[in-house]
């Protein structure tokens, strides 16, 4: 976990970690240089849990700075992330570190999750693809895992060129050394705020993208339509660029979930512009993959009330 200026958020997202079923972990805590208490905040926890290792930075170096500084001081074989404003559900390092032992090929492993509010109330579903193929497939269009939801074994580190899409870039490149997949529960909560890296710098988040992933045969110009969020009027063309693509793809079959996933996000930023084109989206993403859909639709009416699992 890195965290500057946590504020309200700290302690909860800390006690969730704390809280796992799966208890044989050290837990790492970057602070970078933070100004608003959350460095004595960190003190009284580590005082509470012998888990818990501070690492303090004397000067503000940023989150890339500082999630390799955790990587050089982990001991462990496997590294868990966490942003200090999410929320882990108890039993995530219980699943994930049972699938990785029942695998022995995977590197990386991440879940599904839920959207809060930054009050912290549950509003909507955070949809990945499952497998390894349709991770592959997906990967240029959309980071394929959620950042405070992975696991994945010690290795390479993170490019600090990059300052938002660090992951997604150190995703493409272990991938090239084993497997990957999500886990299809919800296990974690993602907070979504105005305040975030990459809303508040669209431009950066959009360049860092384009040299995280390349996609032969896909035009960049697209993509950044898709992962802004199609208007009615892009609809249909984007569609018909990413059926050509797809026809190309040796992952066009195993693909479909993460197609429907694809369908999904669309009806998401289709639907406050128009309801047709939102619709028509949903029942694509039924055409594509019906189990990934009904999983979606199934969660997405049954919101928990709150953070509790």
């Amino acid at each position: 976990m890195t965290a500057y200026n946590a504020g309200g958020y700290l302690d909860e997202s800390i006690r969730s970690v704390l809280e796992q079923t799966y208890r044989d972990f050290e837990f790492l805590i970057v602070d970078d240089a933070s100004t608003d208490g959350t460095a004595e905040r960190l003190e009284v926890w580590a005082q509470r849990d012998s888990r818990i290792r501070l690492v303090r930075e004397k000067t503000n170096r940023g989150q890339t700075v500082c999630l390799n500084q955790g990587l050089a001081e982990a001991r462990g074989e496997w590294i868990a992330r966490q942003d200090a404003d999410d929320v882990s559900a108890p039993t995530r390092l219980e699943k994930q570190m049972a699938r990785v032992i029942s695998d022995p090929e995977l590197v990386l492993i991440g879940t599904n999750g839920w959207i809060m509010s930054a009050d912290g109330k549950p509003n909507g579903t955070l949809n990945v693809p499952l497998s390894d193929s349709a991770i592959r497939w997906a990967m240029p269009i959309q980071n394929p895992f959620i950042h405070t939801a992975v696991l994945f074994r010690r290795g390479p580190s993170y490019d600090e060129t990059f300052q938002i899409c660090q992951d997604w870039e150190l995703w493409a490149r272990l991938m090239e050394t084993g497997k990957v997949a999500n886990l299809p529960d919800r296990l974690v909560f993602y907070r979504h705020h105005d305040s975030s890296l990459s809303h508040a710098r669209a431009d950066r988040t959009a360049e860092e993208c384009r040299r995280a992933v390349k996609r032969e045969g896909m035009e960049g110009e697209w993509l950044e339509k898709f992962r802004r969020g199609l208007q009615p009027g892009e609809r249909r063309e984007f569609w018909r660029r990413y059926g050509s693509w797809l026809r190309q793809s040796p992952y066009r079959h195993p693909a479909r979930e993460a197609v429907a996933i694809h369908h999904l996000q669309a009806a998401g930023s289709l639907w406050g512009h128009s309801r047709l084109a939102g619709m028509a989206e949903l029942l694509a993403a039924f055409r594509a993959d019906p189990e990934s859909f009904f999983r979606f639709l199934r969660d997405r009416l049954s919101l928990p009330a709150s953070r509790g699992l």
